[in-house]
């Protein structure tokens, strides 16, 4: 399973549990990786999606 994949279930996982926090929080990172993504006109890496990521915080 790919990150995308393990984004998109754990978005699933907060839309059932009513966690609007937490849902928020995991769109805008998928967001940001989506956007990188175009950006760089590849799928990312591991370590470019870390790198995506430290660049959020």
């Amino acid at each position: 399973m790919g990150i995308l994949e393990k984004l998109d279930a754990e978005i699933k996982q907060a839309m059932k549990s009513h966690d609007s926090v937490r849902l928020g929080a995991l769109r805008l990172i998928k967001t940001s990786v989506k956007n990188k993504e175009i950006e760089l006109i590849h799928p990312l890496s591991e370590a470019e999606f870390f790198a995506c990521l430290s660049t959020m915080v």
